[in-house]
């Protein structure tokens, strides 16, 4: 579900804390930082079990209709197409996810007004109109509906993210990479699927090499910070070091950490990725800046032998 970049982020929020004196110890901040990469997985199940709490508000709306004093024909005779998708069945009598459901304690019940209302603001759309009135009725229309759904109407819900965001502090950068997993899951989906069958992501595609990874960039980027701000302060022409802002010195770093210390990350990979995200966490110039100063650093850094990477194409 993470992919190298957002793990980077997670080591950018980590150094940025340790150097603004959130952490009073290396090993502190390190695991916080590990700590926030475990409660992805929790986000990843809070947003699912809100998937199946919509569900049961369309049950009790249903039920509610047919309780009305003058009911319509359609309270009388309600469409159940909806709440017989058959991609939402997968997942809600999915035995693991209801068991971390269970484990990770989700709740929304005290979200359910809110909830009722988006509910009903999804039964408005043209996306459940269009569904509910398809003569088509077959298992893959029903799970492209429900991605549709959550992509459209879910996952951008102001209440949602507000709710999330209030439960960690962890999880205001990662409902991102959260929303792309639960799409992937659910077109994941197979009309075969058992119940006791694994329908979900893992965090981490390789869970050893990933903390590894974040380790050894988060602590190596601390022990040697000294050593590399002296080496971009030889690049800056005409420019102190001190008035390089605080994010761009710490993306600057983190890649020279990588040059040097992560041996089976290509440089060309390591200029690429913190290219992008300078654009997403500092300021409109520091592309270019950032771009310039890492080729010196690097061409510097190799003149001194100091790049040591194994595997094919791994020097360019």
């Amino acid at each position: 579900m993470l992919n190298r970049r957002f793990l980077r982020v997670k080591v950018l929020q980590a150094l940025y804390g340790y150097h603004s004196g959130s952490y009073d110890s290396i090993q502190k901040g390190e695991k916080e930082m590990l700590k926030s990469i475990d409660r992805v997985f929790e986000l990843y199940i809070y947003v699912l079990d809100l998937i199946l709490e919509i569900w049961k508000i369309a049950e009790d709306e249903i039920e509610l209709g047919k309780q009305k004093k003058v009911p319509s024909r359609e309270d009388l005779d309600p469409n159940f197409k909806f709440i017989n998708n058959r991609a939402h069945a997968i997942l809600d009598s999915n035995e693991e996810l209801l068991r971390l459901r269970s484990n990770h304690k989700t709740n929304w019940k005290d979200e359910f007004e809110n909830n009722r209302k988006l509910f009903r603001n999804i039964r408005l759309s043209e996306t459940y109109k269009n569904y509910m009135h398809n003569s088509t009725n077959d298992f893959d229309e029903d799970k492209k509906f429900l991605k549709k759904l959550f992509e459209d109407w879910i996952s951008n819900y102001d209440m949602v993210v507000q709710f999330l965001e209030e439960k960690s502090i962890y999880w205001t950068n990662d409902l991102e990479a959260v929303t792309v997993g639960v799409s992937k899951t659910i077109k994941a989906l197979k009309r075969e699927s058992k119940p006791y069958q694994s329908i979900l992501l893992p965090v981490l595609k390789d869970p050893q090499d990933d903390i590894d990874f974040v380790k050894t960039l988060y602590r190596k980027c601390i022990l040697h910070s000294e050593d590399y701000e002296n080496l971009i302060s030889t690049k800056t022409q005409n420019w102190e070091v001190d008035r390089i802002a605080q994010m761009d010195m710490m993306l600057m770093k983190m890649a020279i950490t990588e040059f040097e210390q992560l041996e089976t990350v290509p440089t060309k990979v390591t200029i690429n990725e913190y290219i992008e995200l300078a654009k997403a966490f500092s300021t409109v110039k520091s592309r270019s800046f950032i771009n310039g100063l890492l080729d010196k650093s690097l061409a510097e850094l190799q003149k001194q032998d100091r790049v040591k990477k194994i595997g094919r194409g791994l020097i360019g």
